[in-house]
């Protein structure tokens, strides 16, 4: 085994080195990538279709994207992702989008989809009984189409919800409101997340001296445990909707493949497998 010692002359040389670290190590993980709204001219509707946005940033290797463009009203955001594992990770763990815009108190979060109810999910699986696996490998067009369960609670879902800075719910609108408009288009393939969010004061985007934004995208944890997938008779579980503060990304656990429900890698006996945590950090620069 490599061995290695550092010499400190004193105890403040020690210290010095000590405080280096760790800023070394809390910049590294506390960074957030710089990109630049684009001007929206009318181009960008939010209809859940990709097509209208030409200028995304992506992360390199997970196929996932994000977009960001503003008119003299509105803030434009859009999430795009053909990553399986992502997509039920959204569905399942729900999803907040935070904006700050240098103040906390102006800092708002926006929540959708909610995360499922555990309890209720595991009712919907009794329901329609265990995925069909073989069905799941065959890779048909078929087997595109959103699980109807997911498809379920999606169609329940018609408010976004307007958070303030410590998680906790200021306002609801109707997703397809005049003010705030959101669109989720998603299928088992692919999947588009459209925001907007107008300009002014909370619970809208209070922008004051400059036109810089933090704009952080967080799931949550999937909690459900689905005991043996061939048994259903046998699944159970307890769980409420969050209410409280903003839920954490996490990190997937140790061993966990990709895929969603019986999907590759999933897990057919045993917990759901967490694998596709959304968790990312930007610093839009607004154009106005």
């Amino acid at each position: 085994m490599f061995k290695f010692k550092i010499k400190f002359k004193n105890i403040f040389s020690f210290i010095r080195f000590i405080s280096l670290f760790v800023g070394f190590v809390f910049i590294a993980c506390s960074s957030s990538q710089q990109v630049l709204s684009t001007k929206n001219n009318g181009e960008i509707k939010i209809d859940g279709e990709q097509s209208d946005w030409k200028h995304l940033t992506n992360m390199k290797g997970e196929n996932i994207s994000f977009g960001f463009s503003n008119d003299e009203n509105n803030l434009y955001i859009s999430l795009i992702t053909n990553d399986r594992s992502k997509i039920m990770n959204i569905l399942g763990g729900g999803l907040e989008v935070w904006i700050d815009p240098g103040n906390s108190e102006d800092k708002i979060g926006i929540r959708y989809p909610e995360k499922p109810d555990p309890a209720e999910m595991m009712e919907e699986m009794r329901k329609q009984g265990p995925p069909d696996f073989k069905k799941e490998q065959k890779g048909s067009n078929e087997n595109k189409e959103l699980d109807p369960m997911m498809k379920n609670f999606l169609e329940k879902q018609k408010e976004l919800y307007v958070l303030d800075e410590n998680g906790n719910v200021i306002k609801s609108y109707q997703i397809d409101s005049k003010d705030y408009k959101l669109n989720l288009k998603v299928d088992r393939a692919s999947l588009c997340y459209e925001l907007k969010i107008p300009f002014g004061k909370k619970p809208f985007l209070n922008l004051k001296n400059g036109a810089n934004v933090n704009v952080d995208f967080q799931s949550g944890e999937i909690e459900m445990g689905l005991g043996n997938m061939n048994r259903p008779e046998g699944m159970g579980g307890e769980g409420n909707r969050p209410s409280g503060p903003p839920m954490g990304g996490g990190n997937p656990p140790p061993g966990g493949g990709q895929g969603g429900f019986g999907g590759p890698g999933g897990n057919q006996q045993g917990n759901f497998q967490n694998t596709g945590v959304i968790d990312y950090s930007f610093e839009v620069t607004i154009k106005k």
